[in-house]
């Protein structure tokens, strides 16, 4: 069962520092970094 995208928004909230500081550090360019961390997918 996957999540809905209620649940995936809230968590996304949740975690958005850690996903952009993890984002910045692979890209080692923030203005990607961010543009990356700002995109949502939902299944």
């Amino acid at each position: 069962m996957g999540l809905s995208k209620a649940e995936i928004e809230e968590m996304t909230n949740r975690h958005y520092d850690d996903i952009y500081k993890f984002c910045v550090s692979r890209i080692k360019d923030i203005d990607v970094a961010s543009d990356t961390t700002q995109q949502r997918l939902y299944l």
